[in-house]
């Protein structure tokens, strides 16, 4: 959205909501009135309908911050909503001049057939060398998709999308990427959102990725993979996942509770499990719990006793 001070002065403000016809007006009188409060008298009024042709000057010296966006909540917008009647065939032309400026596009893509998008990753490759479950710690980043992508988390879903997926994907030309939020956008989103406000907020992000300082940080380690062609049920990979976790977290403890005996031994205290709680910063019930253990628990037999289980009983139990 922009604004003109007179004087010669424009400010672009991104924000957190799509703008609509419906909504434009009450958008623009709400920045004005409650940012741009104290230079209000500067703002030239006759600009800020949505039918106005948007013309930006070369400026080398302009300042710019893609990271910065307005959060608007719809509810402050009821005091300054308008009923305006806004002229037929104004919309597109336009929204068009803005969505060229303001996705600053430079790169080509198009949209592609369904099938296509089957290209497109959706998690971090992995290839399983066990017949149930691995024991491998990798940085790990998948893409998850709510039951339905209605409004409100549509702009954050979509925006997160684009940036896992071009993480996930670093070879796939933008085609790709682009068609399958478009697809996802059609049949999971409801409403779906305009395809004009897609390709816009599609161009701006992308954009962003191939920024050369871009770095996109995926710090989640995953430890354990279940091999994707071995049929389990819902409740034995949930079972599976819950006992190689748990132990995961169990050794966690187990070692904290170990180098705090140690230290108590190197200070040549008496060893007790209220202070093996308080040097270990574990809770008493938890240091109880593994007091005894003497050492961490051995992730990989137990991985091998979960496969070789399966092996020997196809429906399969954990314990």
């Amino acid at each position: 959205m922009c604004f003109f001070w007179w004087g010669g002065i424009s400010v672009l403000v991104k924000v957190n909501i799509e703008l609509t016809k419906e909504n434009f007006q009450s958008v623009w009188e709400y920045i004005a009135s409650e940012v741009f409060k104290d230079e209000l008298k500067l703002v030239d009024t006759k600009t800020k309908d949505i039918g106005r042709a948007m013309f930006i000057s070369s400026d080398p010296d302009v300042f710019i911050n893609h990271d910065n966006e307005l959060a608007i909540n719809t509810d402050d917008l009821q005091k300054y909503r308008k009923t305006e009647t806004i002229k037929k065939g104004t919309q597109q032309g336009i929204s068009m001049k803005i969505f060229n400026y303001t996705s600053s596009c430079t790169f080509s893509y198009q949209l592609l057939p369904f099938n296509e998008v089957k290209k497109v990753n959706l998690s971090t490759p992995f290839d399983s060398k066990n017949t149930v479950i691995d024991y491998n710690p990798i940085k790990f980043l998948e893409l998850k998709f709510p039951k339905e992508v209605c409004d409100g988390i549509k702009h954050s879903f979509y925006a997160s999308c684009i940036h896992r997926l071009v993480y996930l994907n670093p070879d796939l030309e933008p085609s790709y990427i682009y068609s399958f939020l478009f697809y996802t956008n059609k049949y999971k989103a409801n409403p779906p959102m305009e395809p004009r406000s897609l390709r816009r907020l599609f161009e701006y992000v992308y954009n962003q990725t191939n920024q050369e300082d871009y770095v996109y940080n995926n710090d989640r380690v995953k430890n354990f993979h279940l091999n994707k062609e071995v049929f389990l049920t819902k409740e034995d990979k949930v079972s599976i996942m819950n006992k190689c976790n748990g132990k995961i977290r169990s050794n966690k403890s187990i070692t904290k509770i170990l180098e705090a005996k140690a230290e108590l031994q190197y200070r040549n205290e008496k060893i007790t499990q209220n202070k093996v709680s308080e040097i270990s910063g574990l809770g008493i019930q938890t240091v109880k719990k593994y007091y005894m253990i003497e050492d961490i628990y051995d992730i990989n037999l137990m991985v091998e006793e979960i496969n070789n289980q399966y092996l020997g009983n196809s429906g399969l139990k954990i314990k």
